[in-house]
């Protein structure tokens, strides 16, 4: 599988529902109001990432790296997140997911 490195790169506008884009690299992009609804992007390197606007409904987040990403409420709507890396301040968010209870054991906390 290829892997692309788009990082730094503003996305905002791209329609990616239901995309498959496992494996890309997109730390510091510009994501925040791409949708993304129903995505794979399990195994993306979003460190630094905004989201913060971007509609995550359903997507797939297992085995991301998310640390320093940048998003809000709408992580709760991801579909899953296990095994994923997070910064401390998205304890709260996280928490907040249904599926907390499911995942919480498997996802990597950092400060």
């Amino acid at each position: 599988m290829c892997k692309a490195n788009i990082n730094g790169h503003d996305l905002r506008g791209r329609h990616r529902k239901r995309a498959r884009l496992a494996f890309f690299d997109l730390k510091y992009a510009d994501l925040s109001t791409l949708n993304l609804a129903y995505a794979d992007l399990s195994g993306f390197d979003l460190r630094g990432a905004d989201l913060s606007g971007a509609n995550l409904l359903g997507a797939n987040l297992d085995a991301s790296n998310l640390i320093d990403a940048n998003f809000s409420h709408n992580i709760q709507n991801c579909r899953s997140f296990n095994s994923a890396k997070f910064s401390v301040n998205a304890l709260p968010w996280l928490i907040l997911h249904p599926k907390w209870p499911l995942f919480k054991h498997s996802v990597q906390i950092v400060d």
